[in-house]
């Protein structure tokens, strides 16, 4: 695609599900021109240009998976694997495409509940994380949000029921009465 090889080109770091590499400078505006003629899922696929043949390509494009000719070149239909492409299901439902680390770290500390019998460190998805966080402050989570809590699997106990509170869908949730608002509660390691 107006490169004569990987020589010609480097590959810069991003987040998923874009694309950056730097073009040398004698390639730069014949790979521009080829880009304008790329569409996916019939749309011009969107891409950025900067100083010193710099290109970032943002791909991420939704339900593909069923459009064998859902990458054109130049009007001409190209199988995803001849470009490098693949369709690949996004984890935990999220449409977004801040890619970092797939495992990350969580740690709950609240010094006025006992240490947890079980000390390993279970996987659970994003979607627990939110639930769980309110559910440990007392405030139950909307009903509409997608993930169960992991409460029982994270934290010793539920709050005591001197803690709960039920928060209307609509309010910003507020800290319960036994819990200073500077206490640590969740610390990022």
């Amino acid at each position: 695609m107006a490169l004569p090889g990987e020589s010609a080109w480097q590959r810069r770091p991003a987040m998923l599900s874009q694309f950056n590499l730097v073009v040398e400078a004698a390639y730069a505006d014949a790979f521009h021109a080829a880009l304008d003629t790329v569409r996916v899922g019939g749309q011009p696929l969107t891409f950025k240009r900067s100083d010193n043949g710099f290109f970032s390509l943002d791909f991420g494009q939704p339900n593909l998976h069923d459009q064998p000719d859902a990458v054109t070149i130049a009007g001409e239909p190209r199988p995803l694997a001849s470009l490098g492409l693949e369709t690949v299901e996004i984890e935990d439902r999220s449409g977004t495409t801040a890619y970092h680390v797939p495992e990350g770290v969580l740690a709950v500390y609240d010094p006025t509940l006992p240490p947890p019998a079980n000390t390993t460190r279970p996987e659970v998805s994003v979607l627990e994380v939110a639930p769980t966080l309110l559910q440990t402050l007392g405030v139950d989570p909307r009903p509409t949000w997608p993930g169960p809590s992991c409460s029982p699997t994270c934290c010793p106990s539920d709050p005591p029921a001197s803690r709960a509170a039920t928060a209307h869908p609509d309010s910003q949730p507020q800290p319960s009465p036994s819990r200073s608002v500077d206490a640590p509660l969740v610390t990022r390691v």
